[in-house]
């Protein structure tokens, strides 16, 4: 599971807190979050201190290169990224983008005609700023 930064003691973040030091306040928010996630790969809270560092060193890698391909940049980033990822939820906007109604929906997946909505709805919202993010907006002369 991954752990949540206020779950991580002083040791287990010491090692990023270290190498992130000069870091722009984004950039530390950024390696924090890939540390989280990285620790969870390594077996966290077992892995040892040399481990640590060395996923320490990697978090910071990786922000570094976001920064590199999206800095300058105010990228959104949607919640609702995990909903795709889940071959149910993919079903139910396959079944509502086929013109099924909600209450059918919530039937055959076994779920509320509430969840259904949540999951139509987080993913249009996804689809919307995904295509947003692709519009000229800059002022035609």
């Amino acid at each position: 599971m991954r752990p949540a930064l206020h779950q991580l003691g002083t040791a287990d973040i010491a090692p990023l807190e270290a190498r992130i030091a000069a870091f722009p306040e984004v950039w530390q928010d950024l390696a924090r979050s890939c540390y989280c996630t990285l620790l969870s790969r390594a077996g966290w809270p077992q892995a040892g201190q040399g481990a640590l560092a060395a996923l320490a060193e990697q978090a910071a890698a990786l922000a570094v290169g976001v920064s590199e391909d999206l800095g300058g940049s105010q990228p959104y980033i949607p919640v609702g990224l995990s909903v795709l990822a889940s071959e149910k939820c993919a079903r139910v906007v396959r079944a509502w983008r086929d013109g099924r109604p909600f209450k059918a929906i919530a039937e055959a997946e076994k779920i509320t005609d509430r969840r259904v909505r949540q999951i139509v709805s987080a993913w249009q919202h996804e689809t919307f700023a995904r295509r947003q993010g692709a519009l000229d907006l800059a002022p035609k002369n």
